[in-house]
């Protein structure tokens, strides 16, 4: 396995390929069509195995020191084999050269019932990213939120701002 990571280029039809192959993750049509539309924008960095899209990882921009990994798919056959982490990895180590400070993720969180999803979290898990919060009204009742961060660098305690609170009475 010959995996080559590529970034700076936009898959669109790759990614909404490798997304219906995996219905288990990206069953609800209209959220499947949003993340191959902002697939044709956003930055994205894909696994490519030859000339063909393996994996993929599209990350969205919030404020300067902060970015969320907007989507990220692996070919079925192809879990298990590092090219998530690896994807993950790569991503992280380049928003961390640009002064990112902190990642984010969303996944389905675990008051839902779902073991692929129980995966999913475990692999973020494994990877660094740290469980902050579950939010059932950011999608809706049957689709709870799980919000995951991975810090890219050490945060001073005052944040960095210059701020300390007061001590004592």
């Amino acid at each position: 396995m010959d995996i080559e990571l590529i970034t700076g280029r936009q898959w669109p039809e790759a990614i909404e390929q490798l997304l219906r192959s995996l219905p288990e993750w990206f069953g609800i049509e209209q959220a499947l069509l949003d993340y191959v539309e902002h697939s044709r924008t956003l930055p994205t960095t894909a696994a490519l195995d030859g000339d063909e899209v393996v994996g993929a990882c599209v990350v969205r921009r919030h404020f300067p020191r902060s970015a969320e990994i907007e989507l990220l798919a692996v070919r079925r056959d192809r879990h298990r084999q590092g090219i998530g982490r690896r994807l993950v990895e790569h991503v992280a180590g380049a928003l961390r050269s640009e002064g990112i400070a902190l990642l984010q993720v969303k996944t389905f969180g675990p008051s839902g019932d779902s073991p692929e999803y129980e995966l999913t979290r475990a692999f973020y898990e494994a990877i660094g990213f740290i469980p902050l919060e579950e939010l059932r009204e950011l999608w809706d009742e049957a689709n709870p939120c799980l919000i995951l961060v991975m810090p890219l660098e050490a945060v001073p305690a005052d944040g960095g701002s210059g701020f300390s609170p007061p001590s004592g009475p």
